[in-house]
């Protein structure tokens, strides 16, 4: 095992006491390192958390001794509320301790990272909106998880001129992989800075006049979908009422999605 430390401060030099430090071997897409030594697989990251003097310091498997080859560590460090700070490292076999500055790597290559392909579901609190049964339209979504953060976009259809129904509530679309809750806002709050993406309304590619956007805001307790929260010239609600409130709804009308998120590790 190496040692590695750091001190986190801020931009005047400070100390950053409290700070999440999160570290997670990156080895490929959906694959895991093994450390051949021990024949012990290396699945989950290690969470510290900064001293009164923004330290931290822990040991790692050095990355020579991982397999497969071309490894390195992903290091995460946030505040609740502000930007995180994401590098990467790849730790000696000898030596030591180690200051991250000093191990630095580059960014790994996105090559290789699958598209893959979801089914946006959405959904209201209290009466759920009819979507599209029209399989050519309906529903369709895409995403990659690069390294922990999910990238998506996608689009659900309302429906095709039977039973048409705006629900009513709280609108939630689902999320193509659950949510770290850790790093973004869990309940049904109003706004919130951590934002996991935005929508659109359209119609045969003609945005609807009436406020027609906002953003997917805070996700529920086990991360699997995020709150639709509308932007309106007097503000923002995350209130949904009648059929035509905010806007109003057709057959065939489509809520664009898109977005970026951190996965549940």
């Amino acid at each position: 095992m190496t040692t590695v430390q750091d001190t986190v401060t801020d931009a005047s030099g400070v100390a950053v006491a409290g700070a999440t430090v999160t570290i997670t071997l990156i080895a490929g897409v959906g694959q895991p390192g093994f450390f051949a030594a021990s024949d012990k697989t290396i699945g989950f990251p290690i969470t510290l958390t900064t001293t009164s003097a923004g330290a931290w310091s822990t040991d790692l498997v050095p990355n020579g001794s991982i397999v497969p080859v071309d490894t390195v560590y992903k290091v995460e460090v946030g505040i609740l509320g502000q930007a995180m700070v994401t590098y990467y490292m790849t730790v000696p076999s000898s030596g030591g301790p180690y200051h991250v500055a000093d191990i630095l790597s580059s960014t790994p290559s996105m090559q290789g990272v699958p598209i893959l392909t979801w089914e946006p579901a959405l959904t209201a609190s209290n009466v759920n909106p009819v979507l599209s049964t029209n399989t050519s339209h309906r529903r369709r979504g895409w995403y990659r998880n690069n390294f922990g953060w999910v990238e998506y976009a996608g689009f659900v259809s309302f429906g095709d001129g039977t039973g048409l129904n705006a629900g009513n509530g709280l609108y939630y679309i689902s999320l193509p992989v659950e949510a770290d809750t850790s790093y973004v806002e869990v309940g049904p709050g109003y706004v919130s800075s951590w934002k996991v993406g935005a929508f659109t309304l359209s119609n045969g590619g003609v945005g609807v006049t009436d406020h027609p956007q906002g953003s997917l805001n805070t996700v529920n307790t086990d991360g699997t979908k995020a709150l639709l929260v509308m932007d309106k010239s007097s503000g923002i609600s995350s209130s949904y009422g009648a059929h035509n409130d905010p806007w109003t709804w057709a057959a065939g009308y489509r809520m664009w999605i898109d977005g970026r998120y951190k996965a549940k590790p």
